[in-house]
């Protein structure tokens, strides 16, 4: 496993991911975390599992769906974030005991998503806000003529 030693304790950190889920039309999908904050997803590697690895098998545990497309986004520590493309239709709780509701928000109004969000979900969103939005594709509803 790759474990990085932590300078002052000299205990291993397990290498963990963090993703934040669309559905290719310009909608995030969130879940909120049992201790009440707002969040994307996250899991930790299993010994020898790659990052993405890791990332595809708990978006398949945690929303019940295979990713159609992943892109890694960076790291941060022993974190490794990364934006997934699901199938919106069949994405659904899949994992109740580690979240208590997801639902799917505009990725252009951030300001409307619920709060609060979780510490490592900001963090996240300071990091890769300009990536996200340039590689989300947003669909513009057609124009209703009267």
């Amino acid at each position: 496993m790759n474990n990085i030693e932590s300078p002052t304790t000299k205990e291993p950190h397990v290498p963990a991911v963090v993703f934040f889920c669309h559905d290719g039309a310009g909608n995030v999908l969130l879940a909120r975390r049992r201790d009440g904050g707002w969040s994307c997803g996250s899991g930790t590697c299993e010994r020898g599992e790659a990052p993405q690895a890791t990332a595809q098998r708990e978006i398949q545990e945690e929303f019940g769906v295979v990713p159609k497309r992943i892109i890694r986004l960076g790291q941060r520590r022993n974190v490794t974030d990364f934006l997934a493309q699901v199938d919106r239709i069949n994405v659904r709780n899949a994992a109740p005991e580690e979240h208590s509701a997801i639902l799917w928000r505009d990725v252009r109004r951030p300001d409307t998503w619920e709060k609060p969000w979780h510490p490592l979900f900001s963090e996240f969103l300071r990091l890769h806000w300009g990536r996200i939005l340039d590689l989300i594709p947003v669909r513009e509803a057609p124009l209703i003529r009267r």
